[in-house]
């Protein structure tokens, strides 16, 4: 006898459609479970991204309605704005700063929270 020819048998020989019931049951209460938060995601989130994408490539105040220009706001924030640069810079250095100092902070205090000092539970309660 060939090891080709060699079948792989069931242990449990359940044939039943009820673990396939399971499963999508199961599927189906993580879907559920992860809705609010999808949900929020796409409109908390991901509907202001594309919003503001879009209201970029026009010409819109809040009284009128949008006026597609297409790139001339980005080629005038680009080419014509003496500032942009200087202001993209600033941003960087202020997220690369508030990131490193709320890293750096946050574990000083994780760490400060961790020692035997006399009044923890009360520092632990008032933080």
């Amino acid at each position: 006898m060939a090891i080709d020819s060699v079948q792989p048998i069931s242990i449990t020989g359940n044939k039943s459609p009820r673990p396939r019931f399971l499963a999508r049951q199961e599927a189906r209460a993580a879907y559920l479970a992860i809705a609010p938060w999808l949900l929020g995601f796409l409109l908390f989130e991901l509907g202001p991204l594309f919003a503001s994408l879009y209201l970029s490539f026009t010409k819109f105040d809040v009284l009128t309605a949008p006026e597609w220009v297409g790139v001339k706001n980005w080629q005038k924030m680009l080419f014509d704005d003496p500032l942009i640069w200087h202001s993209l810079k600033i941003t960087a250095l202020y997220a690369v700063g508030a990131v490193s100092l709320g890293l750096v902070l946050g574990l000083a205090l994780a760490l400060l929270l961790n020692q035997e000092v006399r009044g923890l539970s009360l520092y632990r309660t008032v933080y």
